[in-house]
């Protein structure tokens, strides 16, 4: 499978991963040329193999519940945890350096749910994020070759063939229509994120951006964050859980930063990234640019496209 993806020779060539919560899904991983790849991966595994990080692979589950790789990296203990976060602001520096272009999308679950029974829809999840992300990497190259591969992933190829056919109907972006080659990893095979340094790199993005969603969870379920007045609702949000931290601790002093998200997606963000967020009110707009259609004439479908799992009702 290696040599497979070595062979790839489009203009283009992007990594994504997935990452899920009981709230949020989300698709995302990077994009660059041959010569961006041929930068980064020797750049992130030395990185990784610096003597106060001493690693060989990276994957956020793993540093999250320090198993693995990080098994002795105790959770709570200052120093490590500042270990850590100079470990992630050293691999966003990679990523920066290397010229890889980063993008995103991410589902509510609960936006998404609420969407399909309102509106009589049969939206799937996986393949609504895999469209929406593939959308954003075509808004910034419309017409380049490119050849996307996703980490493993249950029900990816039902997720891309229906990805496909959500961006064949797209009147509004016409740029989508041009589908890039996109393939998963097999399900079985000796390659994965732990061999691939662009998968690593790609599950990292993918999972501070869903847990940045996560951590306004609050102020997404109570506003859209399209309506003028979410920026200023999140901040009095954030101002009160910040002070409820401060009594709950007994914390004389905390600094603050805005915007309240996790410094190293800050620090991702140093490089081009483009990401979205599928809400409810986003999908209700998006369905009345399509006229409630988003599956294709089936005569509009690449032959031998696979058939998706589920289907528009």
């Amino acid at each position: 499978m290696r040599a497979e993806m070595d062979e790839i020779v489009s203009a283009l060539q992007g990594y994504l991963d997935d990452s899920s919560d009981d709230d949020f899904f989300a698709i995302g991983g990077h994009v660059a040329d041959l010569a961006g790849w041929n930068r980064f991966k020797p750049a992130w595994r030395a990185a990784l193999a610096e003597r106060e990080f001493a690693l060989t692979h990276f994957h956020m589950r793993e540093l999250t519940r320090r198993v693995g790789a990080f098994k002795t990296w105790t959770k709570g203990v200052p120093e490590v945890e500042e270990r850590v976060a100079r470990l992630l602001q050293r691999l966003a520096e990679v990523i920066r350096d290397s010229g890889l272009e980063g993008f995103a999308c991410v589902v509510s679950r609960r936006d998404l749910e609420r969407f399909n029974r309102e509106i009589s829809r049969d939206l799937d999840i996986k393949a609504l994020a895999v469209y929406g992300c593939i959308l954003e990497i075509r808004r910034s190259h419309p017409t380049d070759d490119i050849e996307l591969i996703l980490d493993r992933m249950t029900g990816a190829n039902d997720a891309i063939a229906l990805a496909e056919k959500y961006a064949r109907s797209d009147a509004y972006y016409p740029c989508v229509n041009n589908f890039p080659t996109t393939v998963p990893l097999p399900k079985t095979g000796n390659t994965g994120a732990r061999e691939m340094q662009e998968l690593q790199a790609s599950d990292f993005l993918a999972w501070e951006i869903r847990k940045n969603c996560q951590l306004k969870k609050e102020t997404l379920e109570r506003i859209a964050p399209t309506e003028p007045s979410f920026g200023s609702v999140l901040m009095n949000d954030w101002l009160r859980e910040r002070m409820e931290h401060m009594v709950k601790h007994n914390i004389k002093e905390l600094p603050l930063h805005w915007p309240p998200q996790r410094r190293s997606l800050t620090a991702l963000h140093d490089a081009p990234t483009s990401t979205f967020l599928w809400h409810y009110e986003l999908l209700r707009a998006a369905d009345q640019l399509r006229n409630g259609v988003w599956l294709p004439p089936s005569r509009r479908l690449k032959s031998g496209a696979p058939s998706a799992a589920r289907s528009q009702r």
